[in-house]
């Protein structure tokens, strides 16, 4: 099964946010990793976006970001 899967080391996050049980996290630059089905080769790109949680509740504030 072909899978996608994001490699934080290096990712740039831009923003966190928390909003009625939604976390969103933002990044300038996500480097992700492509696995193929059958191929032992894997590709690493980077580009925006968006990773968000739903129903996601915080034990603490999260950190800031860049201003």
């Amino acid at each position: 099964m072909d899978s996608v899967s994001i490699d934080l080391r290096g990712s740039e996050v831009a923003a966190i946010e928390i909003e009625e049980g939604r976390l969103r996290v933002e990044f300038s630059r996500a480097y992700l990793i492509k696995t193929m089905t059958g191929s032992a080769e894997q590709t690493r790109w980077w580009q925006e976006g968006s990773l968000i949680f739903t129903e996601a509740t915080l034990k603490s504030p999260p950190p800031s970001g860049p201003q």
